[in-house]
C-alpha cells in the first residue's frame, strides 16, 4: 500500500467490508406523478377500463407503462380484475404468483388498495399509488385521488408479480403452474421466434403419464381418458387420434422433446397466459 499510511490502508479496508455486508439494494425505478389522467375527474373511465385517480387505474397504467404489459386491463386473461379487494384473487386465478417477496414492477396488495413497487431496501419498499390518504411530503395534506409516494415495512403487504421489472433484467424464461414455479432440468428454447418447452416436465406437472418412444421420436401422454401424442418434427399432433394443426412443431434437443407450450397445456384443458414483457407464462390447470 505504497503511497498511505497504515491506518488509513485499515480504514479503506474497512469500509469496504461494512460496503459489502450491507443489504443489497434492488435496482429503484425513477419515477414521478406522470400519470396521463392526473387531471381527470374520478367518475371518468380511463382506457384500461378503470375509473380515473383510482388506486387501480394508476397502478394499470404502471403495468402498461412501466412494466410493459401492454394488454394489460380490467379483464386481462379473460378475468375480472375490478375493485382492489379482488386483484389477488383474480391474479391467482390466472396462476400469477401472489407471495410476500416484493420486487421492483411487483403490486404491493393488501385489503381495498393496490400500490407500485418502484424501490425495495433491505425491508423496506418504497411504494407509489393514487387515492391513499396517508400524509407524506408527497402528499402533505393526505388528500385523495392524488399521487403519493411513501416507505412501509415490506410485511405490509402481499405482492402480485406481473411483468415484474427486476425479473425482466435478469431476462430469464419462467413458467407458473398455478402460482407455482416450475423448475425445468432443459431450458426451454426459442426455434424460429416461437418458445418451446420441454415436453416432460410440463406434462408430468399437469398430473399425466409420460412415454417417449426414442425410435420414432414421439411422447406418448395420458390422463383420465385422454392420450395425447407429440411427434418431433410433426406439425399435426394428436389427441385422442385426431390432428390438431400447430405452426410450430417438436423438437429434439439433446434427448429432450420440446414443443409450444399453449398446445402441451390446452390439450389437458389447462390454460396459458404469456408475459412477454418479463417473458413469463402463467399456466392454470
Amino acid at each position: 500500500m505504497r503511497g498511505i499510511s497504515k491506518k488509513t490502508a485499515i480504514l479503506l479496508l474497512s469500509a469496504i467490508l461494512v460496503i459489502t455486508l450491507l443489504p443489497q439494494t434492488a435496482a429503484a425505478y425513477a419515477t414521478g406523478d406522470d400519470y396521463p389522467y392526473k387531471n381527470s375527474s374520478i367518475s371518468t373511465i380511463d382506457q384500461w377500463r378503470f375509473k380515473a385517480r383510482w388506486c387501480t387505474s394508476f397502478v394499470a397504467w404502471c403495468i402498461v407503462s412501466r412494466n410493459g404489459i401492454a394488454d394489460f386491463d380490467n379483464f386481462y386473461g379473460d378475468v375480472k380484475w375490478g375493485n382492489a379487494s379482488n386483484w389477488g384473487a383474480a391474479a391467482k386465478r390466472l396462476g400469477i404468483p401472489v407471495d410476500d417477496n416484493p420486487a421492483v414492477g411487483s403490486i404491493a396488495w393488501k385489503g381495498t388498495h393496490v400500490a407500485w413497487v418502484a424501490e425495495v431496501n433491505g425491508d423496506e419498499v418504497t411504494i407509489e399509488e393514487y387515492n391513499c390518504i396517508n400524509k407524506t411530503e408527497v402528499n402533505p395534506k393526505g388528500k385523495s385521488h392524488v399521487f403519493n409516494r411513501r416507505v412501509e415495512h415490506k410485511s405490509s403487504f402481499n405482492y402480485i408479480h406481473i411483468g415484474d421489472i427486476d425479473a425482466v433484467q435478469k431476462s430469464e424464461i419462467k413458467a407458473f403452474l398455478d402460482g407455482k414455479e416450475l423448475d425445468f432440468d432443459a431450458p426451454p428454447l426459442n426455434e424460429n421466434g416461437r418458445l418451446l418447452f420441454p415436453v416432460r416436465a410440463i406434462l408430468e406437472e399437469l398430473g399425466a403419464a409420460v412415454w417417449y418412444d426414442g425410435d420414432v421420436g414421439a411422447v406418448t401422454a395420458t390422463k383420465g381418458d385422454k392420450i395425447v401424442v407429440i411427434t418431433a418434427g410433426d406439425c399435426s399432433p394428436t389427441i385422442n387420434g385426431r390432428a390438431v394443426l400447430v405452426d410450430q412443431p417438436g423438437i429434439i434437443a439433446e434427448g429432450v422433446m420440446f414443443a409450444p407450450l399453449r398446445f402441451i397445456v390446452e390439450a389437458f384443458g389447462g390454460a396459458v397466459v404469456w408475459d412477454d414483457g418479463c417473458q413469463t407464462a402463467y399456466i392454470t390447470r
